[in-house]
């Protein structure tokens, strides 16, 4: 319902290392590097970074990049949660 940072972060497999980016089409996304897993059955959560978002629909797209792109890594959740200020240190 409003703009704002939200931290990203996806369940993965891979066979093998890949760079992997999440973003929308008006921004640059944000990447993760995607370490291999073992096999299709062996899952880990991957933490992209944040990514600031419009108030709007938007559509997520995940994009191989190509210069760490050696297999597809499987996808099974990704989630979306609001990034929050960190309050400072006293």
């Amino acid at each position: 319902p409003k703009a704002g940072r939200w931290k990203v972060s996806a369940e993965i497999s891979a066979d093998q290392p890949a760079k992997l980016g999440i973003g929308i089409r008006q921004k640059p996304p944000v990447v993760a590097e995607i370490p291999a897993t073992g096999d299709a059955t062996s899952w880990r959560v991957i933490d992209f970074g944040e990514l600031e978002l419009p108030a709007s629909e938007i559509v997520l797209q995940l994009k191989p990049l190509k210069e760490g792109w050696k297999g597809g890594p499987r996808l099974r959740r990704l989630w979306l949660a609001p990034a929050t200020v960190a309050s400072p240190a006293p």
